[in-house]
């Protein structure tokens, strides 16, 4: 690819951020350790422009993962569970014959899902793949739309502090004899008593944008990223916060989710549960076989 196309990836990468911090409500809370619930949030956005395309339509979706930090292997791991997703919803997937298009670099979303800023959702089109010629491998030149994931994590955030924890007072009986030998009772209280225990952990944010584009529009937009937000055909955005910097085991909570509400405008944002045994979750996890 030229310096354009590259220049384009790279709009790609930091309006999928810009889009991600749209949904910096959208959090997956990932329950402590034995708990079998895990809870994602997520929002969905959808063209008010281009229809939604339909199976019956045979349309063919090219798609194309990135993660940051980036990690070759994981992005193909993406890739091929997405298409499985796709399939089993009746859509026409896209050969992919050439590693993705472009690499992703820099730094990972700012902020975190609590007090992150406000960001427009069709921001995230500089994200969108760069045609470099087609920008696709040769099984996605025909292709009826592009379908771009885009997966990260931030640096983390340490929160310090301290916990009081209270001790309560009782009550406290002596045995005495006097010197007569007569056995007595007495009785004394002592006070409760307050430590404060120090603590310290670090909240990593997770992230994951998915944006369908529609192939002859994207491709019409040259990098220009007006153009590329007139293609956005669907959009969701979804967050996690939590201890776990495991985006392999985090993906699949995160695109079940996301595919949940495929070809949908949620307007709001909504809340699904899983437990590691869910049958969409073990699907997830076996289409890497």
């Amino acid at each position: 690819m030229g310096a354009e196309a590259d220049a384009t990836i790279e709009q790609l990468k930091n309006l999928a951020r810009v889009a991600w911090c749209t949904a910096a409500c959208a959090v997956l809370v990932l329950p402590a350790a034995g708990c079998a619930t895990y809870t994602v949030r997520v929002t969905t956005y959808l063209s008010a422009d281009l229809p939604f395309p339909s199976p019956a339509d045979a349309a063919r979706v090219r798609v194309v993962a990135e993660c940051d930090p980036d990690e070759p292997l994981l992005e193909a791991e993406v890739r091929r569970k997405i298409e499985s997703l796709l399939a089993e919803r009746g859509f026409e997937v896209a050969a992919h014959e050439t590693p993705d298009v472009g690499a992703v670099d820099g730094d990972a979303a700012a902020g975190e899902e609590e007090g992150a800023g406000a960001m427009t959702p069709g921001a995230a089109d500089a994200h969108a793949p760069a045609p470099a010629g087609d920008g696709l491998a040769p099984g996605g030149a025909n292709a009826d739309y592009i379908l771009f994931a885009f997966l990260g994590i931030d640096e983390g955030v340490t929160r310090t502090g301290v916990t009081p924890v209270y001790t309560p007072g009782g009550l406290v009986t002596t045995h005495i004899r006097t010197s007569r030998g007569r056995r007595i009772h007495a009785y004394s209280r002592y006070p409760g008593r307050t430590d404060y225990i120090p603590y310290a952990y670090t909240d990593f944010t997770r992230f994951l944008t998915v944006t369908l584009y529609e192939h002859g529009r994207w491709q019409s937009a040259g990098g220009d990223d007006d153009a590329n937000a007139r293609a956005v055909v669907w959009r969701s955005t979804a967050a996690s916060s939590g201890a776990s910097t495991d985006l392999r085991y985090l993906i699949d909570y995160l695109l079940a989710a996301t595919f949940e509400h495929f070809g949908e405008d949620t307007r709001r944002q909504v809340r699904e549960r899983y437990t590691a045994e869910d049958d969409q979750v073990e699907a997830l996890r076996g289409a890497n076989d």
